[in-house]
């Protein structure tokens, strides 16, 4: 393993510590954990929404996402347009959250035991087809070819620690009392920056499909 390997993984682990803070279903599960005030609890969930972006890593820089996408066709193009449809639909309630409601922007969530709160996390990651788009989109544009199973395997290890550390400080930050209380307050700007967020990343999948469309219908 090179210069060029590590230097490759350094940076795509970079992207995805950037992208862990789009929002989306686990950045909303830490959050309604950490207004409980329970960071232990925040980092139960974590470990377990860090084994599915691991398992999405894995799938993907293996090259067996690619296998998955071409074999599913149509499938695998609706997959991400149901993707898109539910970060609009979330845009869509936040925007209506921001004008008209005088709710919290974010409910607390609690489960009867850290196991719950750990399969909780597994399943928000395994079921959430962004995770499966994004680990896809970043494989193809780090990795011009598979990783071998041992490099796969350094690769989605490290994304395992990178994720549970920053879904961990994410509920962190939702669990301090005054921080907690302007991020989530009714009408507060950080609702309609939510809603800019989740409508941008809405539209940037819908665009990949299309951008993709030609090359899935070709298989």
């Amino acid at each position: 393993m090179g210069v060029h390997f590590w230097y490759s993984l350094i940076t795509a682990w970079g992207i995805f510590c950037l992208a862990v803070w789009l929002p989306g279903p686990n950045t909303f599960l830490a959050a309604s954990i950490g207004i409980k005030g329970s960071v232990q609890k925040v980092f139960i969930t974590s470990l377990g929404i860090a084994i599915g972006s691991a398992f999405w890593c894995f799938l993907a820089t293996t090259g067996i996402s690619i296998l998955f996408s071409q074999n599913l066709g149509f499938g695998f193009t609706i997959l991400k347009i149901l993707a898109s449809a539910y970060m609009i639909l979330l845009s869509y309630q936040s925007f209506k959250q921001f004008f008209y409601s005088k709710e919290d922007f974010i409910k607390d969530t609690k489960f009867s035991s850290n196991k719950e709160y750990f399969l909780k996390g597994v399943l928000i990651t395994m079921t959430n087809p962004k995770a499966f788009a994004f680990w896809s989109a970043l494989a193809a544009l780090k990795f011009q070819n598979p990783l071998s199973l041992y490099q796969a395997t350094i690769f989605s290890l490290g994304t395992y620690v990178l994720s549970a550390l920053s879904y961990t400080f994410m509920g962190y930050i939702f669990s301090i009392g005054n921080i907690s209380n302007y991020l989530n307050k009714p009408r507060s700007l950080i609702n309609l920056v939510f809603a800019l967020l989740f409508l941008f990343v809405g539209i940037e999948t819908v665009s990949y499909t299309h951008l993709t469309l030609p090359t899935i219908c070709s298989v």
